[in-house]
């Protein structure tokens, strides 16, 4: 009998534990998979070079796009989801934004010549 009471013990935890982990940010891999993301240190592929154009922000001499966010909006995720990069940790959060890589392929599909 304390067998069976074992083997049901460690089923309850595990499956407690694989729904808290989603739930409470738990783990390691949850909680980087929960955040907003670091800034790279080298530039993205195809990310375009400073000087950026208008609307863009230079940060480390690449070219961003800053994303404003709403508290609703913060409050409810967004800077988890929306795979937002960030300065530092908990930056979104803070200061209800985040940045977006802007790629040089943009640029270039944007200047089309008329005919």
């Amino acid at each position: 009998m304390p067998v069976n009471l074992l083997q049901s013990e460690r089923a309850k935890p595990e499956s407690a534990a694989l729904l808290s982990a989603g739930l409470d940010g738990g783990t390691e891999l949850t909680s980087l998979m929960s955040q907003a993301l670091p800034f790279p240190k080298t530039p993205l592929p195809e990310q375009l070079d400073a000087p950026c154009p208008e609307g863009a922000e230079e940060i480390n001499g690449h070219c961003w796009t800053k994303f404003m966010l709403t508290p609703a909006q913060v409050k409810g995720g967004t800077c988890d989801t929306a795979r937002l990069y960030e300065p530092s940790n908990g930056w979104c959060r803070a200061h209800h934004a985040g940045y977006k890589p802007l790629y040089a392929t943009l640029r270039k599909n944007n200047s089309v010549d008329p005919q």
